[in-house]
């Protein structure tokens, strides 16, 4: 099975050549298109993440969001990704309780964009987190996300993080078939946690056509098994959290702080933080072309791997649209680089 890189013929007027040191970024760009594994959508290589724009969300004890959105900005950021060519979209019903898909179905109606969306990941009546993947429950959240995507299909319906035992019982993975036979989505996902869900799914009698799983400069669980194998089975893979929360744009410090409404103040620890300015210290002589900062760095490491077909880093504003979108150049990291990251997270 090719990888899905080359599944969609695209133009690639700098492409590198193997083991060639990245040059100055060019100044005429053009997104690049890469196939969603088997349900064989064409997607950007790099799409817009509507985590954020949701807003803030209280879940238990909890803050569930990024902080205060500007819903003006938001708007302006998704018709800036358009505009850039960036046509993959991945949202939840949970993110801002559903006011995540309403942005993105006021400003994406009737466009040619490919929505995935996520279902299984409640807040109860009391404000609790819960998880409901039974038939019933996944087959009320497909018709709750159409109205308010302002879709008649979805194109990507995803179980938003099972666990394993969940994953094993059958149940969700039936109710996803019975939803494509149905006509209400195109396209079977499944939104993972650890490397052991991912093979669960990969291995199963019924495997998804997408998962969606973290895979990142500083987290790279997913490399070993389940990546090799997703591109085996040609199952599309979409990469969550490119930037580890922020911390591979090197703009933290171990000690930072987060609105009070930011998820980030329980999720990212100060650990986690200096981890990441430890490894972009270390790769700073490969940061200094002209062009790639810190955060494109990241992006490009994510796409320079044979099993993605997309990345979704988020963006509440334009200009990070902008920033996310320029990293789809043609260029690509030299392989010898990618296997000397690779080797440092093994010693690591």
């Amino acid at each position: 099975i090719s990888n899905h890189h080359d599944a969609v013929a695209v133009s690639r007027p700098h492409r590198l050549q193997s083991g060639c040191p990245l040059g100055p970024f060019s100044e005429e760009r053009a997104m690049q298109y890469r196939r969603l594994g088997r349900s064989n959508i064409r997607v950007s290589e790099v799409g817009f993440g509507a985590w954020a724009i949701g807003g803030p969300l209280q879940v238990g004890s909890h803050p569930f969001g990024w902080g205060p959105v500007d819903e003006a900005d938001a708007r302006s950021a998704i018709r800036k990704a358009l505009e850039l060519g960036i046509n993959f979209f991945d949202t939840a019903d949970v993110y801002g309780l559903g006011r995540s898909e309403e942005l993105l179905g006021e400003e994406l109606k009737g466009r040619d964009a490919v929505i995935a969306t996520k279902a299984g990941k409640i807040r109860s009546e009391e404000g609790e987190n819960r998880r409901d993947f039974s038939k019933r429950y996944l087959t009320e959240a497909v018709e709750k996300s159409l109205r308010r995507l302002q879709r008649d299909t979805i194109d990507v319906f995803q179980l938003h993080n099972p666990s394993k035992e969940i994953i094993g019982d059958g149940e969700c993975m039936e109710a996803l078939e019975e939803l494509r036979q149905a006509g209400k989505i195109r396209a079977t996902g499944v939104s993972i946690q650890g490397p052991e869900d991912g093979l669960a799914l990969l291995t199963g009698p019924v495997s998804p056509d997408t998962l969606q799983l973290v895979y990142n400069l500083i987290n790279t669980r997913m490399a070993k098994d389940v990546l090799p194998l997703a591109l085996e089975e040609d199952v599309g893979v979409i990469s969550r959290v490119p930037f580890q929360y922020g911390v591979l744009t090197g703009k933290f410090e171990k000690d930072a702080t987060f609105h009070e409404d930011d998820h980030r103040t329980w999720s990212l620890k100060p650990e986690i933080i200096e981890r990441g300015n430890q490894l972009l210290e270390t790769l700073s002589p490969q940061l200094k072309p002209p062009g790639l900062k810190p955060a494109l760095f990241a992006l490009k490491f994510v796409l320079a791997h044979p099993s993605i077909s997309v990345t979704i880093p988020g963006a509440r504003n334009p200009g990070q649209v902008e920033e996310n979108a320029s990293v789809s150049d043609g260029q690509h990291l030299p392989p010898a680089l990618i296997r000397s990251i690779g080797e440092m997270q093994v010693s690591a």
